[in-house]
């Protein structure tokens, strides 16, 4: 993962529709499909519309909506410069989407005791998680912290904890969180070994599906629309791949793979199929039918 200490928006902005949003990792449904037009060639000079200086790093991605930016990133401990697990501190940034100024930003303290920063830690830091938003708020998923709601112009709806314990390797998170409907999904496989289900207004948990199988599951949750209209959720976990009911968390189905250790990609639906992708020394791909 990249961690950036500035956030870069380029040119890209002006060959797609300016109604065009991102609400979510990898835009919409995760599919990582923008305009037809992008640009080719990069410079400090050339295809760059603004760059502004953030808090601190992090590797998340930035979402957009209307004519808004927001970007999660962290600050006080991980950083290069010393500190304390204390200090730690996320911050939701929102950004003028044209000009790059900062319109707000929110700090979250960290829930502690916060995993440790060493090992692959070090690589992505303790803001990992793309936020989402459903163009009424948007909301950030930071880790043992929880799930937190904010307005569009900067004010806390609610907040829900998700659980604060580690996986096995304490890698921190790295799932985001997604919007379907009047939920609001996160794979907290790194918190509790489950996906969890909030009440988008409230925050209040709707369902929760735990399973030992989520420990080193690290991708975002997708979904697929079959041809009867019926809908799944859909992740990657180390040798399955699950496809669930999205109103209730109950598994529908299930396959086996051959992809062991951590999986860390999140799955790409197509259609009716969905594309899974391998982990850590099990490198390989498999397509199946939802």
């Amino acid at each position: 993962m990249i961690r950036a200490w500035l956030l870069l928006v380029t040119a890209l902005m002006g060959t797609v529709a300016p109604a065009a949003d991102w609400p979510r990792f990898r835009g919409p449904n995760g599919a990582g499909v923008g305009g037809s037009a992008v640009p080719l060639e990069w410079s400090a000079e050339k295809n760059l519309r603004w760059q502004t200086p953030l808090p601190g790093p992090g590797s998340s991605s930035p979402i957009v909506q209307g004519d808004r930016v927001f970007v999660t990133c962290y600050s006080g401990y991980g950083t290069g410069a010393g500190g304390e697990q204390a200090q730690l501190v996320r911050h939701l940034v929102c950004l003028d989407r044209a000009t790059g100024k900062p319109l707000w930003q929110r700090e979250v303290a960290a829930a502690l005791p916060e995993d440790q920063y060493e090992g692959f830690l070090t690589e992505h830091g303790y803001a990992s998680s793309t936020p989402a938003t459903d163009g009424d708020a948007v909301y950030a998923f930071f880790g043992k912290s929880g799930v937190i709601a904010f307005d569009l112009d900067g004010g806390e709806l609610w907040r829900a904890a998700v659980g604060t314990e580690s996986g096995n390797r304490r890698w921190g998170s790295a799932a985001s969180v997604v919007v379907k409907g009047e939920l609001v999904i996160v794979n907290a496989a790194e918190e509790s070994k489950s996906i969890i289900a909030l009440d988008r207004k409230t925050g209040r948990e709707v369902w929760k599906s735990e399973a030992a199988a989520l420990e080193l599951a690290y991708g975002t949750p997708c979904f697929v629309t079959l041809p009867d209209g019926a809908e799944e959720l859909v992740i990657a976990v180390p040798e399955e791949v699950w496809g669930l009911n999205p109103a209730t968390g109950k598994i529908r189905w299930f396959a086996t793979h051959a992809l062991t250790g951590n999986v860390s990609p999140s799955v790409v639906v197509g259609g009716d199929v969905v594309h899974v992708f391998g982990g850590f020394r099990s490198a390989g791909s498999l397509a199946v039918k939802a």
